[in-house]
């Protein structure tokens, strides 16, 4: 159910964001971190789309395709990842 509530564009945007997270997290705890990156990755996308930087489920996708990024090498991306992760869920909550 996850996988189709994440990659309907149909499904509302908080679904999908919640969905692509969640199959992230899962995939990288299952060791499969190829498929966690596809996942956080797209969720970005839908994040910006419908601006949706505030809301909780944002500052997680953004805390695992930072993730992704440092198990790729990439600490640049990394970084910034995860400062605009942690710049989201300080926005929300103040």
């Amino acid at each position: 159910m996850l996988p189709q509530a994440g990659l309907d564009g149909a499904a509302p945007a908080i679904i999908q964001v919640c969905a692509l997270a969640t199959m992230s997290l899962a995939q990288r705890e299952l060791g499969n971190r190829d498929r966690a990156h596809e996942y956080g990755d797209a969720a970005i996308p839908v994040i910006e789309a419908w601006s949706m930087g505030a809301m909780p489920p944002a500052s997680l996708a953004f805390t695992l395709a930072g993730e992704s990024r440092a198990d790729a090498g990439d600490i640049q991306h990394t970084m910034s990842s995860f400062e605009h992760g942690l710049w989201l869920r300080r926005k929300a909550t103040a």
